[in-house]
C-alpha cells in the first residue's frame, strides 16, 4: 500500500482512510496514534 506514506503524512489522506472529514478533532485524535502504528 503505497497509501501509507500518504495517509499518514497528509491529514486528506487520513480523512479517505477514515471515510470521515479530516476538519473534525475527534476522529483526528484516535487517527494520530493509528497512524504511527501503520508506520
Amino acid at each position: 500500500m503505497a497509501n501509507t506514506d500518504e495517509f499518514k503524512t497528509t491529514q486528506k489522506g487520513r480523512s479517505k482512510y477514515m471515510g470521515l472529514p479530516f476538519h473534525l478533532p475527534l476522529p483526528l485524535k484516535p487517527v494520530k496514534p493509528n497512524s504511527m502504528r501503520f508506520k
